[in-house]
């Protein structure tokens, strides 16, 4: 395969060599924000109010309610 990128023009060579990068990051953010998930549903589950939960997941309370309304979906 190697082989077969170095024929390429240099430009395309750019475009190839990106793509695993860009399927890492957007693994690694996808990760991320089910992690952050995870922690709002817990927090949810201990009763927090959901200001607090926003202001500490650092996300908007219309999130918050968003990820209620999934739990009660897959409750």
């Amino acid at each position: 395969m190697r082989e077969e990128i170095t024929k390429l023009p240099k430009q395309e060579v750019k475009q190839v060599l990106k793509l695993p990068n860009s399927y890492y990051e957007k693994g690694l953010e996808q990760g991320v924000m089910k992690g952050i998930e995870l922690m709002i549903f817990e927090m949810v589950k201990k009763g927090l109010p959901e200001n607090l939960i926003a202001d500490i997941a650092k996300i908007q309370i219309e999130e918050v309610r968003e990820i209620k309304e999934k739990m009660n979906r897959l409750s």
